[in-house]
């Protein structure tokens, strides 16, 4: 649409036409600059890595890889975003496959990278606090270098998402299923109206928990709040709010069973109209 106004302005700026025309002209261009991107035109694309560990059946990541293959899905569907999918079971994931399958990425200035890994984890340097990381054979993916350079792909947004623990085990929990469903403004608003990048690691410190019914703790979390956030009002639907919400019904199931789990995000987005979004970690007060 807008690629289309800029050559209606270029048009009258060489061709001699009398007022009445110009002036339909240039308001046929406002229209076109500012009208919402149709579905499958100059939406852009959604690049959604969804990598999960199927080996080990009691951290529930078999679960969370089917829940996002969905999640992406329907994304696409509400948004207009052509689906460009990478989905890997770990196991049979070599490094060199998804090194290329980063480098290759051609991204434009209306295209999301969204990179999501649940499965085992361990901190890059075996530090409580420190970068969560997954290992592919003998090479290490820590999330702060996978987020660097999908980063360097320059995607208008970009969403890296670790669900695993920052040091070595896991343990179960039993939680309920919560069904995905939204508003289709409030998916655009997500992923079409936002820009900038977001970093998101389910453990600050030690341990992620997972549930062989229902997937990862955080990932689970982080579906309810999306549900909750999509469906309700424009207004009110953001990121640091899903994830704000999320962090805390994960840090509360955790405390329920006796153990300690607090996610945290660092983001630069920014809004065509809202305010650039607070640095930090989540709130975990109750």
């Amino acid at each position: 649409m807008q690629r289309a106004a800029v050559l209606l302005f270029f048009f009258d700026s060489i061709v001699p036409m009398p007022t009445f025309f110009r002036t339909s002209l240039y308001a046929l261009a406002i229209l076109l600059f500012f009208a919402p991107p149709a579905k499958g035109q100059d939406a852009g694309r959604l690049f959604f890595f969804a990598i999960a560990d199927l080996r080990d059946t009691v951290i529930g990541s078999d679960k969370d890889f089917l829940h996002l293959q969905a999640l992406g899905q329907e994304v696409a569907d509400a948004t207009g975003l052509e689906l460009v999918p990478y989905y890997y079971p770990q196991e049979t994931l070599a490094a060199y496959v998804l090194i290329e399958a980063i480098r290759n990425l051609e991204c434009g200035p209306d295209d999301v990278i969204w990179f999501y890994y649940s499965g085992h984890g361990v901190a890059a340097d075996r530090k409580a606090g420190d970068a969560a990381t997954f290992r592919l054979g003998s090479y290490n993916f820590a999330i702060d270098r996978v987020h660097h350079e999908l980063l360097s792909r320059q995607p208008g947004l970009l969403l890296t998402f670790y669900d695993c623990c920052a040091y070595s085990t896991q343990r179960p929990f039993a939680m309920r299923m919560a069904p995905m469903r939204g508003r289709a403004e409030n998916y655009r608003r997500l992923f079409l109206e936002t820009r900038g990048d977001l970093m998101v690691q389910s453990s600050s410190d030690q341990y992620a928990y997972g549930d062989p019914r229902i997937g990862g703790l955080f990932t689970y979390a982080l579906r309810r709040s999306m549900n909750y956030h999509l469906s309700g009002p424009e207004s009110a639907c953001s990121w640091p709010r899903i994830l704000g919400m999320a962090s805390r019904e994960t840090a509360q199931m955790a405390h329920e069973n006796d153990a300690r789990q607090v996610p945290f995000y660092v983001d630069n987005l920014r809004d065509r109209v809202l305010r650039l979004s607070p640095r930090g970690t989540f709130d975990t007060r109750p």
